[in-house]
């Protein structure tokens, strides 16, 4: 029984593991949708994140639709 614990114990942590490169890999896919947005943009408030967020949204009506993607998962993380 020992043996099992520590094995699935091992998995978890292994799991765990994989989480933050997966949230990583998502958030540079949502930069790389924005990132030519951002620049045409908004580059005036770079590196403030939060103000090129704003500013994305503010453009939203002429903004990729893929950064209009990225940017309502910049909202759920909030």
């Amino acid at each position: 029984m020992g043996a099992q614990i520590r094995a699935l114990v091992f998995l978890g942590l292994i799991g765990l593991m994989f989480v933050p490169v997966s949230a990583r890999a998502d958030e540079q896919s949502d930069r790389d949708a924005c990132m030519t947005d951002a620049q045409t943009h908004c580059s005036q408030f770079f590196p403030n994140r939060d103000a090129v967020a704003h500013c994305l949204q503010h453009n939203r009506r002429v903004i990729s639709k893929a950064c209009r993607v990225a940017l309502s998962h910049f909202k759920e993380k909030r």
